[in-house]
């Protein structure tokens, strides 16, 4: 537990300190970037917890479609797909299972919101589904299945090294219900890298 804790702390200090040197070097660059509509997709690195604490990790990965409706303030549909998995010390039982986000997004853009580098927050709500395979020694896995709601908040950049297109790193953390498939409170803890086209 003590290990987990400290796993935590570490990942969500390396979080910040992403994100302080994203929303500075946003402040550096003065060329301008104006685009309206994105179309994007990820991949990264996730963990899944539930009550008990840790269910594993494994890769993430999605893509989206967004709309700038002001220069500051945008719009973004998404599906993320992640997996987890994780075995006891002793192999007597494994965590295992994996799902999809689909949600609706609000992000919130720092600076003048077309610089090279576009640091924002964004946050957001949808619908979580999961498919919970974990399995205990001596019977047969779990194949449990379920859909509920689904909140997320996190922040990122647009990194423009060449026009309409765009570097995206983003750290999110996602959270939702799925009737039995799923012990709240249940979370995501992503980081990603993606790659988006602007026009």
């Amino acid at each position: 537990m003590r290990l987990m804790i400290m796993f935590n702390r570490s990942f969500l200090l390396y979080g910040a300190i992403a994100t302080l040197v994203i929303f500075g070097a946003g402040l550096c660059f003065a060329q301008e970037f104006r685009y309206s509509g994105e179309i994007f997709g990820a991949v990264g690195f996730g963990r899944t917890y539930d009550d008990e604490g840790s269910l594993g990790s494994g890769l993430n990965g999605g893509g989206g479609i967004g709309y700038r409706i002001r220069s500051k303030f945008g719009l973004e549909f998404e599906l993320s797909g992640f997996r987890h998995e994780r075995e006891t010390s002793f192999g007597s039982l494994s965590f295992a299972g994996h799902g999809v986000f689909a949600t609706g997004n609000a992000l919130y853009y720092f600076g003048s919101g077309s610089g090279r580098v576009q640091p924002y927050i964004i946050g957001g709500a949808g619908l979580l589904h999961k498919r919970n395979t974990s399995s205990f020694e001596g019977q047969p896995p779990l194949d449990i299945w379920g859909t509920g709601l689904a909140l997320n908040i996190g922040t990122g950049a647009n990194i423009f090294p060449v026009p309409r297109f765009s570097i995206r790193p983003v750290f999110r953390i996602f959270s939702g219900k799925a009737g039995s498939a799923v012990e709240a409170p249940f979370s995501v803890i992503r980081a990603s890298v993606g790659l988006a086209y602007h026009w």
